[in-house]
């Protein structure tokens, strides 16, 4: 999982109370699910000290490395780790679709040649409901033949930007309902946090979207009701 603590639209974000604890856990606890290895990549400011002792208290290793460079992280950490493909989660993904990852992971062990898995090769999937494994070799490529900031701060933007050089396969996304096509579900904001999180404040971190939501659109449909009384 990659997290830091100095987000510019929301510092601190990934600890911040969600469901009775902090963000980054619950999505530690959604993962999982995955019967996987998991571990955090954060930074080695010290602002990122507070990140690491809480996944660690919680029982999950942890990796530091560079701060903006994320590729380089990325790749250093799949190093420490042993890994030769990786999911990628973000703390800031509170309902990623497990049973999609899983998926994404298996093609991957079938496939082992193939450079990134994705559910979003055209940008299709809505924010905070992207899957992708990455194949650790693709990103040493693309660490060699790009030092550009876009490509050094998102893992995965120069195997988007040129897929030619690349294994590509489209993961089918879960299909979701129409009312919840054009929900956002990454906290970016404040008020991305306050709804999100007020949403989960029910549920368990294996809670299935649909589920999870449905509550929200009752919810929802008996304040319209309310109104028009």
């Amino acid at each position: 999982m990659f997290a830091r603590m100095n987000s510019a639209r929301l510092p601190g974000k990934v600890l911040m109370d969600f469901a009775g604890m902090p963000m980054v856990l619950w999505i530690f606890r959604r993962a999982q699910r995955l019967n996987m290895p998991i571990a955090l990549a954060c930074s080695r400011e010290c602002a990122d000290d507070a990140l690491e002792e809480v996944v660690r208290s919680a029982g999950f290793p942890v990796y530091r490395g560079e701060l903006d460079d994320v590729l380089a992280r990325a790749i250093a950490a799949a190093a420490h780790f042993s890994w030769t493909h990786f999911a990628r989660l973000c703390a800031d993904r509170p309902f990623f679709n497990v049973d999609e990852m899983r998926t994404g992971l298996a093609i991957a062990d079938n496939q082992p040649g193939l450079d990134l898995i994705s559910n979003n090769l055209s940008g299709q999937a809505q924010a905070g409901l992207s899957t992708e494994i990455i194949r650790v070799a693709a990103l040493k490529q693309a660490a060699q033949n790009s030092a550009q900031m876009r490509h050094r701060e998102h893992l995965s933007a120069y195997i988007y930007d040129h897929p030619s050089l690349f294994q590509t396969y489209p993961l089918t996304q879960h299909a979701l309902p129409a009312w919840l096509k054009t929900q956002r579900f990454a906290v970016d904001t404040l008020a991305d946090y306050r709804r999100l999180s007020l949403i989960a404040k029910n549920f368990t971190p294996d809670i299935a979207l649909e589920s999870a939501f449905q509550s929200e659109r009752a919810h929802s449909s008996h304040e319209q009701i309310d109104a028009r009384a």
